[in-house]
């Protein structure tokens, strides 16, 4: 399944903004709009992100290093999506090499630790769309959306495409 940005990736706060505390979740996800026709569906999406300074520390920019998930159980089907502008030409030189400037420790535990003297975040927002073939599901909800960075993982959104709604978890 291919993800499609319609909007470029924004990293700024607006209305839709979900809260979130620090040492208490590192990502918040919230859906405000879905839209399912002709064979796409379109979503708003919002996040709020929150990590250690340490997670942090080890990107450049890490707002860039979020990864979008849709998984589709009613066609089996699913996709990433990186949170880049892709758009941006930047000069060169300033932005040469890979995002991630040092690898975690490992092992790594199966979910990320909140413990951090310090926090480091931003806001991510986005319209994505992405192919749907079936009329009308079967299951309610079809699909499922969140946002990974490391071992870190956000709320998970079940998307119920007959209503056109979105359904927290």
């Amino acid at each position: 399944m291919e993800i499609e940005p319609r909007t470029p990736f924004g990293f700024a706060p607006h209305g839709g903004s979900p809260e979130i505390a620090a040492g208490k979740e590192a990502i918040r996800l919230a859906i405000s709009r879905v839209s399912f026709a002709a064979g796409t569906v379109e979503l708003d999406v919002s996040a709020s992100f929150l990590f250690p300074d340490a997670v942090a520390s080890r990107y450049r920019d890490v707002e860039e290093s979020m990864v979008l998930v849709v998984h589709d159980i009613e066609q089996a089907d699913g996709g990433a999506l990186l949170a880049r502008n892709t758009f941006i030409e930047f000069p060169a030189g300033e932005r040469d090499g890979p995002n991630q400037l040092a690898e975690p420790a490992l092992p790594m535990p199966g979910r990320g630790s909140l413990a951090s003297e310090g926090y480091q975040g931003a806001w991510l927002n986005v319209t994505v769309a992405f192919p749907c073939a079936v009329a009308v599901p079967r299951y309610r909800p079809s699909v499922y959306v969140y946002l990974v960075l490391e071992n870190y993982v956000s709320n998970v959104i079940g998307i119920d495409l007959v209503d056109k709604k979105a359904i927290e978890f």
